[in-house]
């Protein structure tokens, strides 16, 4: 399926198949156009790519056309979403030097000895996300939907930034979004290394039972000030 359709059944205007299937890549290399786009024409296959702006607008003078990315969204086959601009890295979250995502994290300011104040974290990514989703809509003349949050690293409060800055679903990674309270982002299994079909069968099944255990249902909150 697309991920049009995802939005669409989630508005109550279509109805998803029985085990309905979305393909995803991350981060924008180069073999989503040179392998992963030939198959997905060759089996008339849909599939979502979730690209960090930052790192694409550096490396040519017009890398929208030389990742052929442009070539994909007319083929019908690619949708492109946002992976943020430049927040698939980690930032300083305290004088300890702990690294954090930075979608996530109020970034301690070394310099200034002191943390980020919410407004200048909340400006910071809602400027980043509005940055990539006008990128991505300008040079690939689309409507982008979605944030997929880089490692995966989302709160219900980056859901609103996100909601914010024109994106209207949220994605994550794993078991991640569960354990952030997160009640509007969708999730996503992780497949890596080249799996026989028997063995992502196995891993699609412990994903479900995993994001479904009953531990995960609880809410639990913990404050200090």
């Amino acid at each position: 399926i697309r991920l049009e359709d995802v939005w669409l059944a989630r508005q109550g205007k279509k109805t998803l198949p029985n085990k309905a299937l979305l393909l995803t890549f991350d981060d924008g290399a180069l073999s989503s156009y040179n392998r992963v786009f030939p198959l997905l024409k060759q089996y008339k296959t849909p599939a979502v790519f979730a690209i960090p702006t930052s790192w694409i607008n550096g490396n040519t003078k017009d890398a929208y056309e030389a990742y052929g990315m442009r070539e994909m969204v007319a083929s019908g086959y690619a949708e492109f979403v946002s992976h943020s601009d430049n927040m698939h890295r980690g930032i300083l979250a305290n004088p300890q030097q702990n690294m954090q995502p930075a979608a996530i994290t109020r970034e301690y300011l070394e310099k200034q000895k002191r943390y980020e104040t919410e407004a200048e974290y909340q400006n910071r990514v809602i400027g980043d996300l509005k940055k990539s989703k006008q990128i991505l809509d300008t040079e690939l003349g689309i409507n982008s939907k979605a944030i997929f949050w880089p490692y995966g690293a989302v709160t219900t409060e980056s859901e609103e930034l996100a909601a914010k800055a024109g994106f209207r679903m949220s994605v994550s990674l794993g078991s991640t979004a569960p354990l952030a309270d997160s009640v509007k982002t969708y999730q996503r299994a992780l497949i890596m290394d080249n799996p026989t079909p028997e063995m992502i069968n196995q891993e699609m099944l412990e994903f479900l039972n995993d994001v479904r255990a009953p531990y995960k249902q609880r809410k639990s909150l913990l404050r200090f000030d």
